[in-house]
């Protein structure tokens, strides 16, 4: 199965030609970012922190809140996770006595697995991040501004 194409903002802001050159992706209107309600007070501290710094850089849009959301859920049950682990270990006693993998292993590789797939559709891994090229903010109104406003 051949790659996704790249959503053409990423293209913009990573400075490629083809943003140019394609016509008809679909582009939501700008609202308002607003948090869900189902999330618990932990993933919502994620959501707070994480929403107006991609927000501003033109990467959040109320298209994408699903993801961030799932990213912020799965931050907060990763740190569960790893609170219960270091409090009782990673190996448990079983109803018959044996040891047994505690579920909160589980609990955290899965938690894992979700951070770095909804993140990296965020742009919040090393890897992403190297792709994506945010133009500097021009303060002097000079031909660098007039360049990319057409950009955002």
């Amino acid at each position: 199965m051949p790659p996704k194409p790249t959503p053409t903002a990423t293209l913009a802001l990573r400075g490629s030609w083809r943003a140019k050159v394609r016509k008809g992706e679909p582009v939501p209107d700008p609202t308002e970012i607003v948090a869900p309600d189902y999330l618990s007070e932990a993933a919502l501290g994620q959501w707070d922190r994480l929403a107006p710094l991609l927000s501003a850089r033109g990467v959040l849009t109320s298209w994408d809140t699903t993801h961030l959301a799932v990213f912020c859920a799965n931050l907060a049950r990763l740190a569960e996770a790893e609170r219960h682990l270091t409090e009782f270990g990673a190996v448990i006693v079983n109803s018959v006595g044996q040891p047994s993998p505690s579920p909160w292993l589980s609990i955290a590789r899965n938690c894992e697995k979700a951070i770095h797939t909804f993140g990296g559709c965020l742009g919040l891994s090393p890897a992403d991040r190297t792709r994506i090229r945010i133009p500097p903010a021009a303060t002097d109104g000079g031909k660098a501004d007039k360049y990319f406003r057409h950009l955002g």
